[in-house]
């Protein structure tokens, strides 16, 4: 299985899989580069290893065992996750102790992380200039919301891997495993929710995206019966009173809806005019990513449905929908950057347009939490100035914009060049 993006110009159909992809021979430089790599990985696996804090982590095999207990995770005040979740997580919490569940993840995490990165530059190694393909390398594997997702011992990498597994084998006309695949990351984490309607946008993915909303309904009804199985109580088979656990928990009167690490449009505009007029900032946020969804699907008209562009931004969009979005699922900007960077050198784009492209990168790399910021960061190692609650406020603030420059990137580009459309012909 590959999840490579193996050419950097830009096919009829888009950026796609083939199945021979050109390679050239690896040079000094190149193992140098992933030397680089290895040690970025290395210096916050250590990181994350020498925390004792079990955090998100924790906060889930809590979950799984009043899950086990009772059969209704969402009676735990920080809980807002899955079914499927609560189930896994409760065989855990009676398997391991919550310090083990941690480190697991760690290691699940650094495995995710591993394996996209040698499976997509791998494909790139004869795709893009050895000195490109050298520095987007050193860049993902020091990619701040990737890092920041693996202190926080988050799930966000695993939901990421199985999507991107997952529509790498749609790309391969492997529909059904590819459908499990995608339905397994949207179980764990239902973070890249608008992945299965882009696959249903386009005849060639339709039957992949039919499949992945079968299997995903079947797998929460099946995680809810067991619940109800724990719980004793037929009742307990109402996914309703889970739904209205997340609804209410991301109202704001909860200190989630508003605060400053939510990058959420709807989050922002709490910020902006107070969450007195909730179900209003929620309406207004909905419609503007429906609207930007309608943009991109209509630039990308030509593309085939199992083009890499149709991924990447269905997956950038996706925690827009969400009024919870925390400052590490910009991990889910990584496919958007890798495609457009690809694009861009392959189209030649625009200095100005690659502005716009190593802004957004710029932009995710500002938070590094739980540990602070960069620049805060920076600061204490330059000069010796201690970081601040102001400081992570302040990058925070400007961080949240990497979403939206990024799009704005990739409509300017996809509008000049758009993905799979006939080129003219010269006279």
């Amino acid at each position: 299985m590959s999840t490579s993006v193996p050419t950097a110009a830009a096919t009829r159909d888009g950026i796609a899989s083939p199945t021979s992809p050109a390679h050239r021979s690896p040079g000094r430089g190149d193992g140098v580069a992933v030397l680089v790599a290895a040690g970025l990985l290395v210096w916050w696996a250590i990181q994350a290893f020498g925390d004792p804090l079990t955090l998100d982590v924790g906060l889930a095999y809590q979950g799984g065992q009043v899950a086990l207990a009772t059969g209704h995770p969402e009676r735990l005040g920080t809980w807002i996750s899955t079914p499927f979740l609560a189930v896994v997580m409760a065989g855990v919490s009676k398997t391991v102790t919550v310090g083990t569940a941690a480190n697991l993840v760690t290691v699940a995490n650094l495995g995710v992380v591993v394996a996209l990165l040698a499976g997509v530059w791998r494909g790139l190694l004869g795709a893009l200039p050895p000195w490109a393909w050298r520095l987007s390398l050193v860049a993902m594997a020091g990619f701040g919301p990737m890092v920041s997702s693996v202190w926080w011992n988050q799930l966000n990498l695993l939901a990421l891997g199985l999507a991107v597994a997952g529509f790498a084998l749609v790309g391969r006309e492997r529909d059904v495993l590819g459908a499990v695949a995608i339905s397994l990351s949207l179980a764990v984490k239902p973070l890249v929710v608008l992945l299965p309607l882009a696959l249903l946008v386009k005849r060639d993915t339709r039957r992949a995206g039919l499949l992945v909303l079968l299997i995903t309904v079947g797998v929460m009804l099946v995680s809810q019966g067991v619940l109800a199985i724990w719980a004793g109580d037929a009742g307990a088979l109402d996914p309703l009173p889970a739904l209205r656990n997340f609804s209410h928990k991301a109202l704001p009167a909860n200190i989630w809806a508003c605060q400053y690490e939510n990058f959420s449009p709807s989050s922002t505009l709490c910020r902006l005019s107070g969450g007195d007029n909730w179900n209003y900032i929620r309406g207004v946020s909905l419609a503007g990513v429906g609207l930007l969804a309608l943009l991109f699907a209509d630039l990308l008209r030509h593309a085939a449905g199992r083009a890499w562009e149709w991924f990447a931004v269905a997956v950038a969009l996706s925690p827009m929908v969400s009024p919870i979005a925390w400052s590490h699922y910009q991990v889910l900007l990584a496919p958007l950057l890798v495609v457009l960077f690809v694009r861009f050198l392959g189209e030649r784009e625009r200095l100005s347009t690659w502005g716009f492209l190593l802004a957004a990168y710029a932009l995710t790399m500002l938070v590094w939490q739980p540990y602070g910021t960069l620049p805060g960061k920076l600061g204490e190692l330059l000069a010796g100035n201690d970081r601040t609650q102001q400081q992570l406020i302040a990058a925070a603030g400007v961080a949240q914009f990497a979403q939206y420059v990024l799009l704005f990137a990739a409509a300017l580009h996809f509008t000049r060049r758009p993905p799979g459309a006939p080129r003219p012909q010269a006279a």
